[in-house]
């Protein structure tokens, strides 16, 4: 019986085709932040009890750049599964913001009477019943 290759209609990379992304492999658990509201631990046992015993590797980190860490965007247990298990972290950064900001940006700042300006204008559309974004 011949076996079926699910690859076989996937045409080959070629040389003139884009990379797209580069996915990163770290050890450094701490530089990614985590969003503990969606913390899922008996989903991080069973990504390890897959590693363990079918040795299914965790899924790659979509992280996107924060402040002072990477912010984990999709698959937040990973990283509680693979500190436990002391496996690299790989990831990749869903779209790099430092490429796009100029090196002389400023800090946004807001004065009390725009901030009360705005908190009028918020309050007139809820009375009104219009959405707020």
């Amino acid at each position: 019986m011949k076996k079926l290759n699910p690859f076989a209609s996937i045409p080959p990379l070629m040389s003139s085709d884009d990379e797209v992304t580069v996915v990163r492999k770290s050890y450094e658990y701490n530089k990614f932040e985590p969003d503990t509201y969606f913390r899922n631990d008996l989903r991080a046992n069973y990504l390890m009890l897959r590693y363990l015993q079918d040795n299914i590797p965790l899924p790659v980190l979509e992280v996107k750049q924060g402040y002072q860490k990477l912010i984990i965007i999709n698959d937040q247990d990973v990283i509680y599964a693979a500190k436990a298990l002391k496996l690299p972290v790989y990831y990749y950064e869903t779209f790099n913001t430092s490429q796009y900001q100029s090196k002389d940006t400023k800090k946004l700042s807001i004065s009390d009477d725009q901030l009360n300006l705005l908190r009028r204008f918020i309050e007139r559309r809820k009375e009104k019943g219009l959405t707020i974004l």
